[in-house]
């Protein structure tokens, strides 16, 4: 199994606890992680000292530069003449240039391994089955409805969505052939020109995408969690599993007892958002982190239930 982050170095301590977690819950992995290219020397000072022999360091320039994704923008923003003002992207610019990283080196990297992505802010406390059957395993998100990840999904792939329920539960996974399927349907959405690479070809598709929807980049508007799942669902993948894990109101590290709780009560995996959580940030109290917990668990079984009711469709525009 091949997973991989695309991460700054704020997260690097928690990507170092997730990696010794994953080292207990699977046999045999590897593990790739792309940094900024300027990070490389201190992300290669704090692993040196563990013994991930798996683990492979890939600097973002490699995919794409965040350069050449700010010159595809303004490209993409004058050929169209969208109408936006520049300081109104500067803050969100480089969130989807993260969009595009991730895209890009699935594609790259996924006709060859089945691959899992779990954000590098987040840390699994329970085993995970990413595959089943020859597809991948959806997590949907008790936590998460952006409608407009859901809308830049309809049109990419020209569908529609009865009963959405997101997948942005902070990873994805793919097989060989859900690769080739995304490649082959995005292509349909936008043509990949003649010796373009596919990190230029998906920033052209994010970018593009979002402004034709939105017209602009001033908020959260593509996931490519919920692309990705999407695309596998269309592609055959229908065992869609509701997960529970903590992210929201999470503003306290927890103890081992509390994961160790945690876990007792089915909780997957802790995100701590670096702009919330550091390595200074005290201990949650007991009292806030049961608070985090059941209503964690609420909002998990409350969807459960509407999701036996409501089971999501998907139906193809001619």
């Amino acid at each position: 199994m091949h997973f991989f982050s695309v991460s700054k170095f704020n997260n690097a301590f928690t990507i170092l606890q997730n990696i010794e977690r994953l080292k207990s819950f699977y046999k045999k992995f590897n593990y790739s992680l792309v940094i900024p290219s300027q990070d490389k020397d201190k992300f290669e000072k704090i692993f040196k000292s563990k013994s991930f022999c798996q683990l492979k360091l890939i600097p973002e320039a490699e995919i794409i530069s965040l350069e050449e994704f700010r010159s595809i923008y303004e490209l993409i923003v004058n050929e169209n003449q969208f109408n936006i003002k520049k300081c109104q992207i500067s803050a969100n610019l480089g969130w989807y240039y993260q969009q595009v990283l991730k895209i890009a080196f699935a594609i790259e990297n996924g006709s060859t391994n089945d691959l899992v992505m779990i954000d590098a802010d987040t840390i699994l406390i329970r085993k995970l089955d990413f595959f089943h059957k020859n597809n991948s395993i959806i997590y949907l998100t008790p936590y998460e409805r952006n409608i407009p990840y859901m809308k830049i999904s309809e049109l990419i792939f020209n569908i529609k969505f009865i009963n959405w329920y997101s997948s942005t539960s902070q990873l994805f996974s793919t097989t060989t052939t859900e690769i080739e399927f995304l490649r082959k349907s995005l292509i349909h959405f936008q043509i990949k020109e003649r010796g373009e690479s596919i990190a230029n070809w998906i920033s052209r598709i994010v970018l593009k995408s979002v402004l034709m929807e939105f017209n602009d980049l001033n908020g959260s508007f593509f996931s490519e969690q919920d692309l990705i799942s999407t695309s596998n669902q269309l592609n055959g993948s229908n065992n869609l599993q509701m997960i529970s894990f903590f992210r929201f109101n999470l503003k306290n590290k927890l103890t081992s007892n509390q994961i160790l709780i945690a876990k007792l009560f089915g909780i997957s995996h802790i995100t701590y958002e670096a702009r919330l959580i550091n390595e200074s940030t005290e201990n949650a109290n007991y009292i806030k982190f049961f608070i985090i917990l059941f209503h964690n668990l609420y909002l998990n079984y409350k969807n459960k239930i509407i999701k036996n009711f409501k089971k999501q469709r998907i139906i193809k525009i001619d």
